[in-house]
């Protein structure tokens, strides 16, 4: 269930950001890119980064991700995957054994370029979903403390290189995310290892050459690489921010980055999306003012906050709503029935028992047969001073009931009884449970208690029939021949014997037929009493599925806004419980309430509940009847404020105005983009910084937000798109250096001394000499 609510949230807030009309315009991407993963510990931004571009991106079919690694990898649509070595040496030489390994296994050179081959293929097919094919914007994405980061070089620069023979021009950015909560020290060692390589990487004297594009048929050709920076920007993202605070969900908020800042760049802009005065992203300008005037080696960072409508806790609570209406109306339609018509219509009633029963046993003329037993040579006279019971035995022995046993009394037997069973079931789904105006709370209710003491009542007056009878039926057992009433011939023994006979079998089976019929009719109710009560739990199963499924919802509804406290996320139950109603009230008075129960939608919901269709069916109508309504198709802005003031009278002084909204959605973006880097302020000599919101540029908010930063001392923009679901706002940071980081002050000490006592972390000591 809380897989299909999970996916049922993910569709509305897909739908939410992704609507044409009056809601979120999917971003375009205006030219190719590849992303590079390097590292098993890459693993969760790739999954995380390529989903979310999946789901903002239009055109994400034409982005090729690439994942280097060790151990593991994921398997998914234009995800190639390359396993860099098969062996390698763990422990103190890990970095420098993978490097070794590398270069001296030629298949793994080949393999490599082979897929880089398959990459550009796969380009040139995919070519068509760009607007601009002549260049291509690669992302290196690694964490910091991963062993294969030593081959970031290698892996990069052969990518780079291929793609030189496809693409016209191509840009290169590298994002090292820096994991610091719970880090522990050899895996500290190892990230600075690597701060050490990507410092060199990113000097002005950087060349690299090496014969490492090596054809399928085993040919070695040189890649050379020129003096200069490998990296046209390199961003260090960690899970602690600028003010030293471990943010919440950090590393997802760095994937959210990394996404944002590749789309920013790669952003396709229409003629209509360019607005005077506003000032937008320009990459190469960024990189030029992050540099510092020493020459040497700078890094950036960014921050990341968004305010959006809070569509997840939408989703919940709408279909919480729009469920507990649902199952008032199924309670409601539960059809009110005189107890005599229920017996009636499921064929409990007496009339029907007997006929059951009748249906069943052998006829009482049937009896007759019995004459054709074969007495002993008595006569008459000889035992009519006896009684009934000893005449029987005299005449019979055990033959006649035996007789009786075998022909009659077998139908008391279980077999019978289950088929009874069946059919029973069988009615009651038939004529109740699948019927549109009855259902599973229908059939509750008519199995309940009241109709077991019904029929308790009905086998209570077959059981004093059967006391009845049983005491006449001992009472004729004591009587005596000579008093029974039957037609002599005083000329024929024989013939008085045979008729006297004839009476007292007929006379008594007739009446143990009476008994066994009452016998069978008793065991007939037991039979239904059973499977009524049985029917009954099943049927309070179902309920009490619709129940918990009720119950779910509203714990889900709750949790999901724990902990808002903001004027921009409150009222959500008391805002959206009124919008559904009004909704459905819409849909009753169009098309009435039995509109729910129509094949296309609810249909018979017993039937659904049976074959687990059920929650998929309500899930549907929510958002066929629901979200596609107008009346949930507002602005963010007008939302809120809607939503605000929805425990406000009118003309009530605390009602919340636009501009106490905009300046509570602005303070939130500021506080909550912080950059994702604990640097030494006092330390740091240089600083560039930039900001972008991501909204409607025309909407009220952006140009109040803008209006507030144009008295700050930095760079500030829109990037212009149609999002009515929230605003978004990039926080831009570059100018410092490797030294400027606490992460690398505070554990640098960890590098030398495990240096110091056998690891070694590098290829040569040429790698981190600049």
């Amino acid at each position: 269930m809380r897989e299909l609510l999970t996916e049922f949230t993910d569709e509305y807030i897909l739908k939410a950001e992704t609507s044409q009309v009056g809601k979120d315009e999917r971003r375009i991407i205006n030219n190719p890119i590849c992303y590079l993963f390097i590292g098993d510990q890459s693993l969760p931004a790739l999954k995380a980064i390529y989903k979310m571009n999946q789901r903002k991106w239009a055109n994400h079919e034409g982005i090729i991700y690439i994942h280097a690694y060790l151990e593991e990898t994921w398997q998914e649509k234009n995800v190639y995957s390359f396993k860099a070595v098969d062996e390698y040496e763990a422990g103190k030489r890990i970095r420098p054994s993978i490097y070794e390994r590398f270069y001296q296994d030629e298949s793994k050179l080949i393999e490599y370029n082979q897929l880089l081959r398959r990459v550009n293929v796969h380009f040139s097919e995919l070519g068509v979903m760009f607007n601009s094919f002549q260049k291509i914007h690669l992302s290196m994405v690694t964490s910091i403390v991963d062993p294969l980061t030593i081959l970031s070089a290698e892996l990069t620069i052969l990518l780079e290189n291929s793609c030189q023979e496809l693409f016209t021009m191509h840009y290169l950015d590298a994002f090292c995310l820096v994991e610091e909560r719970g880090i522990v020290e050899d895996n500290a060692a190892f990230g600075i290892s690597f701060l050490e390589e990507i410092k060199v990487l990113q000097g002005e004297e950087y060349v690299f050459t090496a014969d490492i594009h090596v054809t399928k048929d085993k040919i070695r050709m040189p890649v050379t690489r020129c003096s200069g920076r490998l990296f046209d920007l390199v961003y260090i993202l960690s899970d602690k921010d600028e003010r030293g605070l471990f943010a919440p969900n950090g590393m997802a908020k760095n994937y959210e980055i990394i996404s944002t800042i590749v789309m920013m760049k790669n952003k396709l802009v229409s003629e209509h999306q360019h607005f005077t005065g506003n000032e937008s992203y320009n990459n190469v300008q960024f990189s030029k003012n992050s540099q510092n005037d020493e020459g040497n080696p700078v890094f950036v960072t960014a921050g990341f906050s968004k305010v959006s409508r809070p569509n997840k806790a939408i989703a919940i609570h709408v279909l919480y709503y729009f469920y507990q209406y649902l199952i008032k109306v199924i309670r409601e339609r539960t059809t009110k029935m005189e107890t005599d018509a229920i017996l009636h219509l499921l064929e409990l009633d007496e009339l029907s028992i007997e006929r059951k029963t009748e249906s069943i046993l052998p006829t009482e003329d049937m009896l007759k047969e019995m004459l054709v037993l074969m007495p002993t040579s008595t006569t008459f006279s000889q035992v009519k001073m006896q009684t009934l019971k000893e005449a029987e035995d005299i005449f019979f022995g055990q033959s006649a009931r035996l007789f009786f046993t075998e022909n009659y009394e077998t139908f008391l037997n279980g077999d019978r009884q289950f088929a009874g069973k069946q059919q029973l079931k069988q009615l009651l789904s038939k004529r109740v449970v699948e019927q549109p105006g009855y259902g599973v709370y229908t059939a509750y209710q008519w199995t309940d208690d009241s109709m077991i003491q019904r029929l308790l009542k009905i086998k209570a007056g077959y059981v004093n029939q059967i006391a009845r009878q049983t005491v006449e039926l001992e009472t004729v057992y004591e009587e005596l021949g000579i008093n029974q009433k039957f037609k002599k011939n005083l000329f024929s023994e024989k013939t008085t014997t045979r008729q006297f006979i004839s009476h007292f079998l007929l006379k008594i089976y007739r009446l143990k037929w009476q008994i066994l019929k009452n016998r069978l009719n008793v065991n007939t109710v037991n039979m239904y009493i059973d499977v009524l009560e049985t029917s009954h739990q099943e049927f309070e199963k179902q309920i009490k599925t619709l129940e918990i499924l009720e119950n779910n919802l509203r714990e889900q509804a709750e949790q999901v806004i724990t902990g808002y406290q903001s004027k921009i996320n409150q009222n959500i139950p008391e805002y959206y419980q009124r919008v559904v109603e009004l909704i459905l009230r819409d849909i009753v008075e169009t098309r009435s309430i039995e509109s729910f129960f129509d094949e296309s939608n609810l249909g018979n919901y017993s039937l659904s509940l049976n074959n687990g269709t059920f929650l998929s069916r309500i899930l549907t109508m929510c958002h066929r009847m629901i979200f596609e309504s107008a009346r949930l198709d507002h602005t963010f802005e007008d939302e809120v404020l809607a939503r605000g003031n929805i425990m406000v009278s009118y003309g009530d002084p605390e009602v919340l105005t636009k501009e106490e909204l905009f300046s509570e959605i602005y303070q939130l973006l500021n506080k909550d983009s912080a950059c994702q880097i604990h640097l030494l302020e006092y330390n740091q000599k240089h600083r560039y910084e930039e900001n972008y919101y991501f909204g409607d540029y025309e909407s009220s908010f952006i140009q109040f937000a803008l209006s507030k930063d144009s008295n700050l001392p930095y760079r500030h923009g829109c990037i212009h798109e149609k999002r009515t679901s929230g605003i978004e706002k990039l926080h831009l940071m570059g100018g410092f250096l490797m030294e400027d980081l606490r992460f690398y002050q505070s554990n640098y000490r960890y590098y030398e001394k495990y240096q110091e006592n056998g690891f070694e972390f590098h290829r040569d000591a040429a790698s981190i000499t600049p």
